[in-house]
């Protein structure tokens, strides 16, 4: 039985469906613990006795889990659809990560795909991420710098990213309720920000680039997209597809053999085995790591053909 962790912002994941329509067509049985979803994870139980762990759902017994999939990472910080005239938001957030801690802890002798949860930190962390991929030949960005200010002293302006998740949650005053927040990264326009706003961001040198690139990593296997913007600028597909509301066309691409050499040793290094590395592509014919996003979607870039491959792909890593 495969246990997968889910954590979707909205009310339906079409990766997710995919995933669990084909599970059942297989006839391989999974069970789907979506963080964000209060009202299904009610049903579910945990329970240790002589006769070992198990998970309950409705009251029946499920066999114990041999695999964990986190299709997503779960965040529990962000939690946003809650019970009806529930007055301590903060309360349930921090029960229903106990709860998921829990789960994992008792089952942590299964095998975890991409990885265990701390592998997985590890690798989303930019720092740890760049640090990794310098030792096995990738280029990444000139700087970056987590602080709540940037002192200017690269002489050029900076993107300021969200430190974390780029999601958050604030409070309507008008509709009178919380309400989810996604920030986007900003280019800031001068070169330092010495005074700052007391918080802490992420600072990173911009990318002067013609060409995205987002792949999807299966064990050995590698699958990669490409837009190409036709001119060179810093902005990437996310604040053209969200600010601008433009049209973002990905086109199949095939990294170049180096390439993908080197993610394939740092994903290893990093102890995960599927991730949706990102690169840009700059004046040079440069490609720069930005990220590696271990639990990426994939759904969303690639065409109907890629997504059955990569949905195989990963049914036979976790079955």
């Amino acid at each position: 039985m495969l246990l997968i962790f889910s954590s979707t912002l909205s009310k339906k994941s079409f990766q997710l469906q995919l995933f669990v329509e084909e599970m059942k067509r297989r006839g391989l049985p999974c069970v789907v613990v979506d963080v964000h979803d209060i009202a299904t994870n009610t049903k579910f139980s945990i329970q240790h006795s002589n006769d070992g762990a198990f998970l309950f759902e409705d009251g029946q017994k499920i066999i114990s889990p041999q695999k964990v999939y986190v299709m997503n990472v779960w965040r529990t910080d962000s939690i946003i659809r809650l019970p009806p005239d529930f007055d301590k938001p903060q309360l349930i957030r921090n029960r229903v990560s106990q709860f998921v801690n829990d789960i994992r802890f008792i089952f942590e002798d299964c095998m975890w795909v991409p990885g265990r949860i701390e592998d997985i930190e590890r690798a989303d962390s930019k720092m740890r991420l760049f640090k990794e991929a310098v030792s096995c030949g990738l280029n990444v960005p000139r700087f970056t710098i987590d602080s709540p200010h940037y002192d200017g002293k690269f002489g050029i302006p900076v993107y300021k990213k969200s430190l974390g998740y780029p999601f958050s949650i604030s409070y309507s005053k008008q509709k009178k309720k919380e309400v989810a927040v996604i920030t986007t990264n900003l280019l800031v326009d001068k070169e330092s920000d010495s005074v700052g706003d007391g918080l802490l961001w992420q600072w990173q040198a911009p990318i002067l680039s013609s060409k995205q690139i987002r792949c999807h990593v299966v064990g050995n296997k590698i699958w990669s997209v490409m837009w190409d913007r036709g001119v060179c600028g810093v902005e990437d597909y996310r604040h053209t597809s969200n600010i601008k509301n433009e049209v973002i066309n990905w086109k199949p691409h095939s990294l170049p053999a180096e390439i993908s050499s080197q993610i394939l040793k740092l994903m290893k290094n990093l102890s995960v085995c599927m991730a949706s590395p990102e690169f840009l592509v700059d004046k040079n014919g440069d490609y720069i790591l930005i990220d590696l996003n271990p639990c990426g979607d994939w759904y969303g870039f690639f065409s109907k053909i890629q997504r059955k491959e990569i949905l195989d792909s990963i049914i036979q890593l976790c079955c």
